[in-house]
């Protein structure tokens, strides 16, 4: 029997930037007491969002210590191996992973938000 697992951790991080806002809009009287209107703003910053990973395997030993080869023959083959003495290591076991960073953002962002209303006078 084997028993392995992996803890994974992602997290994403985002610094702190200064944000720069642009924006109007137009009203549009469609009678003396209402009309519709239209905003538009948009948000621009730099991008600092990353995502980063922690993973950390763990094997349960056992005894009597079992040996498998999933795929053989083919390259590189999955090995199953619950002893840490055997013959070889389990392939899905290695080192911690910590802060590892798999994005990392760059250039400038925008966020742009497009408003349309109602209004009504009385």
């Amino acid at each position: 029997m084997f028993s392995e697992t992996d803890t994974v951790t992602i997290r994403d991080s985002e610094r702190r930037a200064f944000v720069g806002v642009l924006g109007g809009g137009i009203k549009v009287p469609v009678s003396p007491s209402w009309g519709i209107r239209l905003d538009v703003r948009a948000h621009i910053s730099k991008n600092t969002v990353s995502n980063l990973v922690d993973a950390t395997p763990t094997v349960a030993t056992r005894t009597p210590s079992e040996t498998l080869f999933a795929f053989p023959g083919v390259n590189p083959t999955i090995v199953f191996n619950n002893s840490p003495a055997g013959p070889v290591q389990s392939s899905l076991t290695g080192p911690a992973v910590s802060n590892f960073r798999t994005f990392a953002g760059s250039g400038t962002r925008w966020q742009i938000s497009l408003v349309p209303g109602f209004f009504w006078r009385f």
